[in-house]
């Protein structure tokens, strides 16, 4: 086990230690090519540029040279827009609940700073971009990591391209695969800086200066719309470490992070330590740990960061919760492919053709305001035919009928009126296919059934959009176990303390196992021992301890008019307290309830001795209650009668 040293101490190496990592470099280069190899295959993956173009506006490959018109109508991109905007004008939320009534406060906390998290990060917006990702490339992803520079969660949108499945044992979500690769370009710089023991052995891949990158963009996509690009040389220039160049403006290298299950175990006789820093209180991070003989060596999973010329970490997964951190989000899933189907495939075609409708139209317009000019050669010189243009106003000729036949103007036949006719259908086509359509006319709050209830909304929501929230539901029980997990491991207390005062603080954070809030004992038979098992150990044991739930349909804002509507009601009824109702309606400084009042029914007994009651208008029609409020057009809200 001793030439084993790269369980995530990379320092001086000697022979055996730098023969070790390139053998371990050529594995990852394997897994690299076979996760590549398998990525390119997928169904939908050659449309990826094209629909980015589309998206952009970028209609290069489809422009006809020479004089004709260049005009785009773009619904493309207000499609991809319109969708990105509809699937994240939502309540993306979850609640995390327990059964055990001693980790109430845990879940209580998990709340609170997830939702601090997801504002104060800009969560929201990454998450969007995610779901932009999803709808070129079928997929997207959120990679869920800790930043130290800035000592807290981030949520990363990762391009499909970059992200590499290995081995992956179904298409519903990355835990099953065997493991990933995420891809991403750095300057050597940086690299070297960062690991500074590797430093010598970070060799370049290619240029990352601006002109260099402009040339070779233009150069590709010249080649790409000619078809002479050829993937042998590509993965060949790859392999060898890029292509060779005379000088570097700012030489980068690809930097790829792989996520893998390894079972191997400690087969030498005494413990091993995994991980970075030494075994000594506060000189390590919480993700390092001893592993005894016989365990496994990488019980949460094994993390290799590296480039084509060497391995820069190679480790334990630096996560307690032992899953690859990243979401995969796919909205359209079919059982035959790992990406899924983007929602914008089925549009391109239709853009195309949109796009060659009005640049005839506008062709023709062209002729209209400057129509041919026939004449004889023999009546009329070529420079003087040369000078004329016939769009401008008072075009006087002056012929000679003797020396051949009048000049005349050729009159343009009009328009079919078909083609406004078509171009409109493909212009509401686009909006049906994209699935924009429906997602207008659902967040439409004046088009909600009068009833308000979840039902009704649901009813309302096409078969389509039904599935992609669902999709997105179970993506986001996915992302919020790995965010309380996260939680739980980097948030210290002075972190939550700074957020919620002291009410992140719990019991916990004081037991045998300070400053955590994991129990120090966990089962019967762990009170009968002197120390507790390490927290890393103890903290998957601790998340089953938690539910995570996301309401059906919760996802779009319609139905989050109902939930306010339904707690409106419930605080006329007398059985949710008027803290809850303020925090369901989003009522800003309205202040917190007393300490001791962590439920609905210690606030409603708060809220009696505070002589805090619901009042009932003096004037007017009295409500009765018997039906829900109604949402009017305007956004209004009437009172039920």
């Amino acid at each position: 086990m001793a030439s084993e040293v790269p369980f995530g101490q990379l320092n001086q190496l000697n022979p055996a230690d730098k023969r070790h990592l390139d053998s371990v470099l050529q594995w990852c280069g394997d897994a690299l090519a076979e996760g590549e190899n398998f990525l390119r295959s997928q169904v939908g993956y050659k449309f990826i540029p094209t629909m980015i173009d589309y998206v952009m506006g970028d209609y290069a490959r489809t422009t006809s040279p020479g004089s004709l018109s260049q005009l785009v109508d773009n619904r493309f991109g207000k499609a991809a827009t319109d969708f990105a905007a509809g699937m994240t004008d939502i309540k993306p939320f979850w609640e995390y609940h327990t059964a055990n009534n001693k980790y109430e406060m845990q879940a209580t906390l998990g709340n609170k700073i997830a939702k601090h998290w997801w504002t104060s990060r800009l969560i929201d917006v990454k998450f969007a971009d995610v779901i932009k990702y999803s709808e070129v490339g079928a997929t997207g992803y959120a990679h869920l990591t800790y930043d130290q520079a800035i000592a807290d969660m981030d949520c990363i949108p990762e391009d499909p391209r970059d992200v590499l499945p290995i081995r992956p044992n179904s298409n519903y979500s990355l835990q099953e695969a065997f493991g990933v690769i995420v891809r991403r370009e750095r300057t050597v710089n940086y690299l070297r800086a960062k690991y500074p023991n590797m430093a010598k052995y970070i060799r370049p891949d290619r240029d990352m200066s601006a002109i260099s990158i402009d040339k070779a963009t233009r150069a590709n996509s010249m080649l790409s719309r000619v078809g002479l690009t050829s993937g042998f040389m590509q993965n060949f220039w790859a392999s060898i470490g890029g292509r060779p160049v005379a000088h570097m403006a700012v030489p980068s290298a690809d930097v790829f992070t792989m996520y893998v299950k390894d079972d191997r175990r400690n087969e030498s006789s005494g413990k091993v330590w995994v991980g970075e820093g030494v075994p000594e209180p506060g000189k390590h991070p919480n993700w390092s740990y001893w592993v005894e003989p016989g365990d496994l060596l990488y019980p949460r999973g094994r993390q290799i960061t590296f480039c084509r010329s060497a391995v820069l970490r190679d480790g334990p997964s630096i996560f307690w919760h032992g899953l690859f951190p990243l979401v995969k989000i796919t909205l359209d899933p079919w059982p035959w492919t790992w990406l899924g189907k983007p929602p914008l495939l089925d549009i391109i075609g239709l853009q195309e053709e949109l796009n060659r409708l009005v640049r005839g139209v506008s062709d023709h317009n062209q002729k209209v305001f400057r129509p041919d000019l026939i004449a004889d050669k023999n009546a009329l010189s070529r420079s003087a035919m040369n000078a004329i243009d016939t769009r401008r106003a008072g075009l006087k000729l002056r012929t000679n009928p003797v020396a051949g036949k009048t000049a005349e103007l050729a009159i343009v036949a009009p328009l079919d009126p078909s083609i406004a006719l078509t171009i409109n259908d493909l212009r509401e086509e686009i909006d049906k296919l994209s699935g924009v359509r429906d997602l207008t006319q659902l967040m439409q709050l004046g088009q909600i059934p009068s009833t308000e209830t979840i039902e009704k909304i649901l009813e309302s929501m096409s078969p389509a959009i039904r599935m992609r929230s669902r999709m997105l539901e179970a993506s986001l029980r996915e992302f919020a176990m790995i965010t309380l997990s996260n939680i739980f491991q980097f948030y210290s207390v002075e972190q939550r303390v700074a957020i919620l005062g002291m009410q992140g603080i719990t019991f916990e954070d004081f037991d045998m196992d300070p400053g955590n809030v994991i129990p120090a004992f966990m089962r019967m038979e762990d009170e009968s021992s002197k120390e507790p098992r390490p927290a890393i150990i103890r903290a998957r044991e601790f998340l089953h301890q938690f539910t995570y739930d996301v309401a059906p349909g919760s996802l779009l804002s319609a139905s989050e008019v109902t939930k306010k509507l339904l707690y409106i009601q419930l605080f006329r009824a007398g059985v949710i307290d008027i803290w809850t109702l303020a925090e369901i309606l989003g009522i800003p400084n309205y202040g917190n309830p007393p300490e001791d009042a962590t439920t609905i029914t210690k606030r409603l007994i708060a809220m009696q001795n505070m002589g805090l009651q619901p009042n009932i208008s003096p004037t007017g029609r009295k409500a009765s209650g018997e039906t829900m409020p109604k949402m009017q057009p305007g956004g209004n809200i009437t009172e039920s009668k």
